[in-house]
């Protein structure tokens, strides 16, 4: 694949900084530090990006995204069909269960949250839209267990490189595990560490951290994922399984509402 010229590379670089802080200005020389840019390029790039609407810049010489971006984002929002298509069925979710709940897609090693539907009591938790999390071994089982083979092998011997022969095995049985389940969930371990996820056995509990399901094209693959958070409780097995086929069946109404037919049996 192609790389992008270095001037794309340093722009997108600016942008996806202030999408991931929608909080917080930053000046010219937060960006030249957090992003090792050349001061002169940054400079010039900010005020190209000003000049378009792109970033606002205020009194205080700070930047943060400005009105032309947030009219394409909104557009860019509204017209993307695939997650139009799940909005009202993940609303419908998070009421019911009073989580929240979010949809979100792979962008090459990242995964970006493109929907969320927040109840009012995890106002404070919730992810903003755009925010991004890299797809680094464990993080990234939820789009790995049904990614194209060589992206999942790919993460599978990072894994093992980097945590050893043992967890490798463990992450990979969780892999196995996942496509079973048809759906991913995360555990915290009382030390707060991420464990495998592990079939479910009558009577345990699991302290989640998510519950996620993915919307598949024709070949199995997947397209985004819709994903539970908020979990203040511990959950039981049958708590859990039934929070995976409340997703599983969302995920399956969204994949038939955008190819029109349900996923062919065996996938």
């Amino acid at each position: 694949m192609a790389r992008a010229a270095p001037g794309v590379e340093r722009t997108i670089a600016v942008l996806n900084w202030l999408a991931a802080h929608p909080d917080h200005a930053f000046t010219l020389t937060d960006l030249v530090r957090g992003l090792n840019l050349n001061r002169a390029t940054c400079h010039a790039l900010l005020a190209a990006l000003a000049d378009a609407g792109y970033v606002y810049r205020d009194s205080a010489k700070a930047y943060r995204l400005g009105p032309a971006l947030a009219a394409i984002g909104e557009i860019a929002h509204d017209s993307f069909l695939p997650i139009a298509l799940a909005r009202d069925d993940m609303r419908s979710l998070a009421e019911s269960l009073g989580l929240v709940c979010i949809a979100a897609g792979r962008v090459g090693l990242e995964i970006v949250i493109l929907e969320r539907v927040v109840p009012a009591m995890h106002l404070a938790m919730s992810l903003n839209l755009g925010a991004r999390v890299t797809i680094e071994g464990p993080a990234g089982l939820s789009f790995m267990a049904w990614a194209p083979a060589t992206d999942a092998e790919r993460w599978l011997q990072a894994l093992f490189k980097t945590r050893g022969e043992a967890e490798g095995r463990r992450w990979a049985e969780a892999m196995a595990v996942v496509r079973r389940l048809g759906f991913c969930f995360g555990r915290i371990q009382p030390t707060g560490a991420a464990a495998p996820p592990t079939s479910p056995q009558p009577g345990e509990t699991f302290n989640l951290s998510y519950v996620s399901a993915p919307v598949l094209n024709d070949a199995g693959e997947i397209i985004f994922s819709i994903a539970l958070q908020g979990f203040d409780r511990p959950y039981d097995s049958a708590e859990l399984q039934g929070l995976g086929v409340r997703l599983r069946d969302v995920c399956e109404t969204a994949r038939k509402r955008i190819y029109g037919h349900a996923i062919a049996a065996g996938r």
